[in-house]
């Protein structure tokens, strides 16, 4: 693996670390704001610095992994926001 696929999958690593602790009911305080922008910003860079990589098919996996990530994040928070105005 290339240093681009290890900081792309580091960033889904820490996407999903982050991603776990919310869905297991983990209070971060006045950290939280930081955290909701953080699980956005790491699968975007991962995404980023993966298709930067050099070829091979661990790039794309690693790419789509964090596309998968961020859509999945942008869709939660396009919920959120629409609960709380209904």
């Amino acid at each position: 693996m290339t240093k681009n696929n290890v900081v792309g999958s580091i960033c889904f690593a820490i996407f999903l670390l982050l991603f776990s602790l919310m869905v297991n009911d983990v209070t971060f305080g006045s950290w939280g704001r930081i955290v909701i922008y953080s699980m956005c910003g790491f699968p975007f860079i991962g995404l980023i610095v993966a298709i930067l990589g050099q070829k091979g098919s661990a790039k794309w996996i690693i790419a789509g992994l964090n596309l998968l990530a961020f859509l999945t994040i942008a869709y939660l928070l396009l919920l959120g926001f629409g609960i709380g105005e209904a």
